[in-house]
């Protein structure tokens, strides 16, 4: 069963389960670039007739989805007010036999890139996200002319330590929320 209209190009998709036989889908949909979700019952095996836009006018990615035994579903995206690096992490939820909820912010953040997040759902509902930050690194100015070694100090040019150069315009956190 076709769950987005012609032309509609999908990523990123993720699909969960619950101890009834519940499914929920959720995806990026392209061009738009919006977090959309699908779900179907297990009584009737007919998916949603037509997605439900889970990121509303942000720009999302990456979304994670996960459901308890009861049929509780919750996904977790990065989402933007334009096709920049994501600003925030956002959540929406979708009660067992209801509608999605609005998208609320997990973490938000005007200079912090975050990486793709991973969700975990225990049965009991009891979830945990987890994500990293990429964040500039005290001052680094790449625009600026490398500094000169301390006089004495040798010049390295080895393989390992252009990498460890080329790394120090960010440094990464990993973060975790639970609820």
């Amino acid at each position: 069963t076709p769950l987005t209209a012609a032309g509609v190009d999908t990523a990123a998709v993720d699909v969960e389960l619950d101890n009834a036989g519940n499914a929920v889908v959720a995806w990026l949909a392209r061009p738009a670039s919006a977090i959309q979700a699908s779900s179907r019952p297990a009584s009737s095996g007919v998916w949603d007739p037509t997605p439900t836009t889970l990121s509303g006018t942000l720009v999302g990615r990456d979304p994670q989805l996960g459901m308890d035994s009861a049929g509780n579903a919750t996904v977790v995206f990065g989402a933007s007010g334009s096709v920049a690096l994501p600003a925030s992490l956002e959540s929406a939820t979708k009660p067992a036999g209801g509608a999605w909820g609005a998208h609320t912010p997990v973490r938000e953040s005007d200079d912090i890139e975050f990486v793709p997040p991973v969700l975990a759902v225990h049965a009991t509902g009891r979830m945990i996200a987890v994500w990293t930050e990429l964040a500039p690194t005290l001052g680094c100015d790449r625009r600026r002319a490398p500094r000169q070694p301390m006089p004495g100090a040798p010049r390295s040019t080895s393989a390992r330590s252009r990498a460890r150069h080329a790394a120090a315009g960010s440094r990464s956190r990993r973060r975790a929320t639970s609820r």
